[in-house]
């Protein structure tokens, strides 16, 4: 199974369209995860047609702002669990022995919403199954994770550091370019961060043993495309900018 996920920055803007056909056409995802869509209810049904996708899951921006899209294939037994307006939560069955929980979540960009915006992930480990969170976080966990502009502080990533440790999950890493998202502004003022990730519980990473997130080049916004297989293909679509590489297919790999 294949999963593309992108924090694509607006489904109206055409060359970020003609991105994501093409990874479509050339990877052909079993799911395909939008964020930040900012577009109506409307424009996302006529995306939706454009490709062959007949069970989607559509969360509408507020004034023009975020928006998500979940859309997946005939024959992927994907169940929504729940959802807000920063994440859709699914469950996914490998099997009537292997159900587990998918969070495709966008984080808050602002730092007094982001306590906010986490609290739905707060409350995953109700579900008490293997689980993986899984898109833009919106957030910087280490100084590692940032290039450029100020430097950084433990504070900057509260009160994601707590939820981590509290509900014991592990960053999956990745292997590339380490920074997923650039402001696309040249030296000396262009910041990279590292801001979309992988987090999973023991459970999961005991179902998914091989698993493994991979960055790798992608075009269309300021964050990259992720592609993840684990016969689940997610993939998530990060930014490139003309003068640095950062943009990222996201690749978990794990062969049932």
């Amino acid at each position: 199974m294949k999963t593309l996920s992108w924090n694509c920055k607006g489904c109206g803007n055409a060359s970020t369209m003609r991105h994501l056909h093409d990874l479509i056409s050339v990877n052909n995802p079993d799911i395909v995860f939008l964020s930040e869509t900012k577009a109506s209810i409307t424009t996302i049904n006529s995306l939706i047609h454009q490709f062959n996708y007949p069970y989607h899951f559509i969360i509408p921006p507020v004034h023009l702002a975020g928006g998500m899209c979940l859309l997946w294939k005939e024959g992927v037994d994907l169940r929504i669990l729940d959802s807000t307006t920063n994440s859709i939560t699914s469950e996914l069955n490998r099997g009537t022995r292997h159900r587990w929980s998918a969070y495709f979540f966008y984080g808050s960009p602002y730092k007094h919403l982001r306590s906010q915006s986490w609290d739905p992930v707060r409350k995953l480990s109700n579900y008490n199954c293997p689980i993986l969170v899984i898109g833009d976080l919106n957030v910087i966990l280490s100084p590692a994770e940032v290039l450029g502009g100020k430097p950084y502080e433990y504070n900057d990533g509260e009160p994601v550091h707590d939820i981590i440790n509290t509900q014991g999950f592990i960053d999956l890493g990745y292997k590339g370019y380490p920074y997923t998202w650039s402001n696309k502004r040249t030296a000396p003022d262009n910041i990279q961060k590292r801001l979309d990730r992988a987090l999973v519980n023991s459970e999961w990473l005991l179902l998914f043993p091989e698993a493994v997130l991979s960055h790798k080049a992608a075009i269309g916004s300021d964050h990259c495309p992720s592609y993840s297989t684990l016969n689940l293909y997610h993939t998530h679509l990060l930014s490139l900018s003309s003068f640095n590489p950062c943009g990222s297919i996201t690749k978990i790999t794990n062969l049932w």
